[in-house]
């Protein structure tokens, strides 16, 4: 009578997984069964992986536009793949206004409205966050009255509050299509922080301990790494 073995539970399977040495390799075991599958596409498993397996550069983008990897960076032929597929243009976004990148993470672009020679643009400024594979965006809601006004009290004295956009790093339990902004906005007396999460598509005030906690694994330029 042959043997019946046990059925490896799925944090083990996961454990395999993950010492898998390429993403060639992870794909290939994905194509096995369903249960291998649903486990290596799930959002939680790749940003794991991705921590373990520092994925290729393909490009980088600047306010000069989409810079692909050139031969003879291994990355080349990936890179031309994905300018063939993807619009680093924008071209999809809202047409009545230029767009500043602000920055890329987790396969998210986030864009603020260009408003020129402006000697006096709004501290808010209009804000979207797009996925340039998919020619998808999502314009975000404007800080509310009562939140914008708490950065001008007490009054400015010698010059205007600015504000800085960026996007916050996922944890391993959340989905790799979420995403959250936080408005750090600086003025002459105080730093207020304000976070927008696409789950209640709603912001909000919040208190940060500090520099680090606000940019932790910011990426000095904006790139944009090989994803699976």
């Amino acid at each position: 009578m042959a043997l019946e073995l046990p059925e490896i539970p799925g944090h083990l399977l996961a454990q395999i997984f993950l010492r898998l040495p390429a993403p060639e390799d992870l794909a290939r075991t994905s194509a096995a069964c369903v249960t291998f599958c649903r486990l290596i596409t799930s959002g939680s498993f790749l940003r794991r992986f991705r921590r373990l397996h520092t994925p290729p550069l393909i490009t980088f983008l600047d306010l000069e536009g989409f810079h692909p990897a050139l031969p003879p960076h291994p990355s080349a032929s990936t890179a031309a793949t994905l300018a063939a597929a993807a619009d680093f243009t924008f071209s999809f976004l809202p047409a009545h206004c230029g767009w500043i990148i602000q920055e890329i993470r987790d396969g998210h672009v986030l864009l603020a409205r260009d408003h020129g020679e402006d000697k006096r643009p709004p501290v808010f400024k209009e804000l979207v966050v797009c996925d340039p594979l998919h020619r998808r965006y999502i314009a975000l809601p404007s800080v509310p009255d009562a939140l914008a006004a708490s950065v001008y009290r007490p009054a400015p004295v010698a010059r205007m509050p600015w504000c800085e956009p960026c996007l916050t790093p996922l944890s391993e339990d959340e989905a790799a299509t979420t995403f959250r902004v936080i408005c750090v906005v600086h003025s002459e007396t105080r730093l207020a922080t304000f976070v927008f999460s696409l789950s209640t598509r709603q912001w909000r005030a919040s208190v940060c301990k500090g520099w680090r906690e606000l940019f932790r694994d910011r990426d000095a330029i904006t790139c944009f790494r090989g994803r699976l």
